[in-house]
């Protein structure tokens, strides 16, 4: 276009025609920028993936360590106090949900580089069985709570088909809590009440 400018003695500002002869350079600076970053590419990610294994192991052995503290004798004790536990149980799900952040962000970095996908199966393991805690002791709450606002009502207002959906849905919990939790006192609690009402 500037050509065009010029053989047809087009009246152009200066300062156009000064960034117009500055832009070659420009280009070059650009091209040279480019090229420099694809001649690096693979060993910037080479380097990369070898700090993001490191921080897979940091978060590894994260994990393991939420895995240790969760294994609080306390948290499966019946006599334990209800909302210690529930403080306990909040505290180690955060920080296993921070991990689970963090690895989903992991994995998305190496399926970005093509890179092999870590699994992490002692997170989810972990995880699990957390949540399963958690259902224990909120099924326990919930389940006296129900109890005694049932005790509270007319014989009469009470509806059959919603005390066995009741019953139903916490003997599925118990049933959940027996495969997943390593053998304890409180699930058999859990199961007697259930029964109890069921019976």
């Amino acid at each position: 276009m500037y050509e065009l400018i010029d053989q047809y003695t087009v009246p152009c500002p200066p300062e156009d025609i000064v960034s117009y002869s500055s832009l070659a350079t420009t280009l070059n600076g650009c091209r040279n920028a480019i090229d420099k970053a694809l001649t690096e590419r693979d060993a910037n990610v080479v380097k990369f993936v070898s700090l993001l294994d490191k921080d897979i192991e940091m978060l590894t052995a994260d994990v393991r360590q939420i895995k240790t503290d969760s294994q609080n004798p306390i948290i499966l004790d019946p006599t334990a106090d209800k909302d210690k536990v529930k403080i306990l149980l909040d505290d180690y799900i955060k920080k296993i949900e921070h991990q689970q952040k963090t690895s989903t962000q992991y994995r998305l970095y190496q399926k970005n580089f093509k890179v092999e996908v870590t699994k992490f199966d002692e997170l989810e393991e972990v995880y699990g069985e957390l949540k399963l805690k958690e259902l224990l002791w909120n099924s326990l709450n919930e389940w006296d709570g129900m109890l005694d606002d049932y005790k509270s009502k007319e014989f009469k207002t009470i509806d059959p088909e919603e005390i066995t959906g009741t019953v139903n849905k916490y003997g599925k919990n118990v049933y959940q809590l027996e495969r997943g939790l390593p053998p304890n006192q409180l699930v058999p609690i859990l199961k007697d009440k259930v029964e109890s009402l069921r019976a």
